[in-house]
């Protein structure tokens, strides 16, 4: 009994912990940083975090779920990131490598994340990826990437606030010990 106890603790603890791909809303904007983003996004597209980072929080999508799309869509040679093509079929190609996020982030948002965009279906990445790219390998691969980084970086953030709160009690315990010398110095 006290196993399953255990076991029903440690799972209810990490599912608080995880968000699920199912549910994760791609609209999301969770206030990482380029710092912290630049982790996780593959070594050719690094650079571009920044950039990442400012477009996804003006067009509210999840910085995490574009990481992670670019991780699998890039094309380098074309400044094409999210294997975008054009009506004919063939993959754009664009000047600059900031263009084709100003350009295509907006157009993911608007098209797959708006209510009666084109391509509209939902706003996981299930639903996107229906008219975005509807293989089980992509779906799979933009679950994982992108549910990783939401999730690694929380776990990293509540493992950063639980050494902020112990460095706080820490403090506030050696602001009360010093108080205690001083007034009994001042007796």
């Amino acid at each position: 009994m006290k196993k399953i106890v255990a076991l029903v603790t440690v799972m209810v603890i990490a599912a608080t912990f995880c968000v699920t791909s199912w549910a994760y809303d791609l609209r999301t904007v969770s206030g990482i940083t380029a710092e912290e983003l630049k982790v996780y996004m593959h070594k050719d597209v690094k650079f571009l975090a920044e950039d990442v980072v400012r477009i996804c929080n003006e067009n509210g999508i999840s910085a995490e779920f574009v990481a992670t799309v670019m991780r699998w869509e890039r094309r380098m040679d074309l400044n094409n990131f999210f294997g975008w093509m054009r009506s004919d079929g063939k993959l754009m190609r664009f000047d600059d490598p900031v263009e084709c996020l100003e350009k295509i982030i907006p157009l993911i948002k608007k098209n797959y994340l708006t209510e009666g965009g084109k391509c509209f279906n939902g706003y996981t990445v299930d639903a996107v990826s229906l008219m975005y790219n509807n293989s089980d390998y992509w779906r799979e691969k933009i679950y994982a990437g992108t549910m990783n980084i939401v999730n690694s970086e929380q776990e990293r953030k509540s493992e950063e606030a639980a050494v902020n709160r112990e460095r706080t009690e820490n403090m506030i315990k050696m602001e009360y010990e010093r108080w205690g010398r001083m007034l009994d110095f001042c007796k």
